[in-house]
């Protein structure tokens, strides 16, 4: 079953341009708002935004970095890739959050987290939004 998901995530994330092997890759962590938050406390993560910049710019994560989920490089994250990386897009509905990851995945990042409820669950959860 872990081969199967390894060989999706390869043709999901190579479909995209970004992946033509996943070395070291390890299974996408799907995080909570409240678990990402609790995360920002304690370790040092990299959050990813993965939405339109227009929407971006009216909320987003504290500290999230605006990122194009299927045309960004590896010079666009950490140089180190044990960093705890995090993505996320708008809601539920939206893989942008999903595909990054695992492009990141695939470029060899091995702590790769996909918040998969977005700035809406964020939002939901009452945490604080930016900017």
């Amino acid at each position: 079953m872990l081969f199967g998901l390894l060989v999706a995530l390869l043709l999901s994330a190579s479909s995209y341009g970004q992946v033509e092997t996943i070395p070291n890759a390890t299974v996408l962590k799907n995080i909570t708002p409240v678990e990402l938050q609790a995360m920002r406390d304690t370790v040092e993560v990299v959050i990813y935004d993965c939405k339109e910049a227009f929407v971006f710019e009216e909320m987003h994560v504290p500290g999230a970095r605006l990122i194009v989920y299927d045309q960004f490089t590896p010079e666009e994250l950490p140089k180190d890739h044990n960093t705890a990386l995090a993505f996320y897009c708008y809601s539920p509905d939206c893989p942008a959050g999903e595909l990054a990851a695992g492009s990141a995945m695939g470029m060899g990042y091995t702590h790769v987290m996909n918040m998969e409820q977005g700035i809406t669950g964020w939002q939901d959860a009452g945490l604080k939004t930016e900017p």
